[in-house]
């Protein structure tokens, strides 16, 4: 074959590339979850389509996964409260550790959080545990439900849609109704670990500084006066009668005084409104309620 033959050959093939390469299907904007903490570019480690993250891991090609995680709504959620709603809020843990906390929806039995974020998961033969509890302002908050999930048989990088029904961890036959949010699983190696920790620190340092303006505007600090324990005793019967006081800049506040007691039970809440323009310190002392004169406890 001459030399002319053979360049007309590759010249052909060359060709016949483009031509394959220009007709190529393009990635669904889907099927990667965008603007979240973690997402990152895809690992250049290849694997079968439709893979379970539990083949993908033992496959060891991986470090970890990012777990992108959409909390859209709650459905028909049990009523904890004497009004016949609840305050609900979800909470996420992965490895018995907490990895997020949603906002409180308040007097709501059918929520829409509509929330967004996402982790690494480095164990993914741990399931996903997630609790549903009603906010509480004077006792502690009332359990709503719990369901767990199977991170290892979700088919990696490709968004996953489930409505989970919710269930008692006493195991009763209530009925909790149910949450719905979407999971995307992502593999992930090493060389994504610090570029994952440079976009997390940015955007940390982004919110704080947002968090720093909202400082700068008027607004409300809502305080819960629980109880006191082993105060000091005042009176010649061993004994005091406990009130508090709270100072926020020119706004004040004095709760009940409770009579003869050392472990005096407030449960109480207020709000105290906040100016920029004042003195941000919240000043809280306890006194002794007497006859003459209150004596100051501390």
């Amino acid at each position: 074959m001459s030399d002319d033959d053979k360049g007309e050959k590759k010249k052909g093939l060359f060709n016949s590339l483009k031509k394959k390469k220009k007709g190529q299907t393009p990635e669904s904007p889907s099927a990667r979850p965008e603007n979240l903490p973690f997402e990152g570019e895809s690992s250049p480690v290849e694997f079968s389509p439709g893979s379970t993250a539990a083949a993908v891991a033992r496959s060891g090609k991986f470090a970890f996964f990012a777990l992108s995680v959409e909390l859209k709504e709650g459905i028909n959620l049990a009523a904890r409260d004497k009004t016949g709603t609840s305050d609900p809020y979800v909470k996420f843990k992965a490895d018995g550790k907490q990895i997020y906390k949603s906002r409180t929806i308040p007097k709501n039995l059918n929520p829409q959080w509509n929330e967004k974020f996402c982790v690494p998961i480095e164990d993914i033969s741990m399931p996903l545990v997630i609790k549903v509890f009603d906010f509480d302002r004077v006792s502690s908050d009332d359990p709503m439900g719990m369901v767990t999930v199977d991170l290892s048989q979700m088919e990696v990088n490709r968004p996953r849609d489930l409505t989970l029904d919710l269930q008692s961890a006493s195991g009763t036959n209530e009925k909790l109704g149910q949450i719905t949010a979407t999971f995307t699983l992502m593999p992930k190696t090493n060389e994504d670990r610090q570029e994952l920790m440079r976009r997390a620190s940015q955007r940390r340092a982004a919110q704080a500084k947002e968090s720093g303006k909202a400082l700068q505007k008027d607004g409300v600090v809502s305080v819960t006066l629980v109880e006191g324990q082993k105060l000091i005793a005042m009176d010649d019967n061993g004994t005091s009668d406990p009130y508090c006081r709270f100072k926020l800049g020119n706004e004040k506040y004095k709760s009940k005084s409770c009579k003869e007691t050392l472990n005096p039970q407030w449960k109480e809440h207020f709000d105290l409104k906040f100016f920029a323009d004042t003195d941000m310190i919240l000043e809280v002392s306890v006194y002794d309620r007497d006859i003459r004169k209150d004596e100051f406890m501390g």
